[in-house]
């Protein structure tokens, strides 16, 4: 008779990490079971892969926040850069109506003063509710 082969000492899988006692929600377990069929591989393993991506996602929520943060920025200075541009608009149109007066020009004068009309209504709808 052959002498018997040694065992390998193979370590436990709760000893070669902690074991953790978890009761999933119905339709969580019938995710992780498709996953684990599809993949080919045993349950706890889909969940050690899905968990591993949780630092992940810690960056990429701060990276949305600081996108959103940004989105803020430029639209307060894109509003600033219209009213800038409103008001060198305005100002132009104010020493056009300055001319006109002096040349005793009612017509220039009149569709000055409509255009200073159409430039204070699109400085209104950028203005800063208060």
């Amino acid at each position: 008779m052959a002498p018997r082969r040694k065992k390998k000492a193979t370590i436990p899988a709760f000893k070669r990490g902690r074991a953790f006692k978890v009761i999933l929600p119905e339709d969580i377990s019938a995710w992780v079971e498709g996953e684990a069929k599809d993949q080919g591989r045993p349950q706890s393993r889909v969940i050690i892969n899905h968990l591993s991506r949780i630092p992940n996602l810690d960056q990429q929520a701060k990276l949305g926040e600081l996108i959103r943060d940004m989105e803020v920025a430029l639209a307060r200075y894109a509003s600033r850069i219209i009213v800038a541009d409103l008001t060198d608009e305005l100002m132009r149109t104010l020493r056009e109506i300055v001319k006109a007066d002096d040349a005793d020009n009612i017509g220039v004068l009149r569709a000055k003063v409509a255009k200073v009309r159409t430039i204070l209504a699109a400085m209104e709808k950028t203005e800063k509710p208060r």
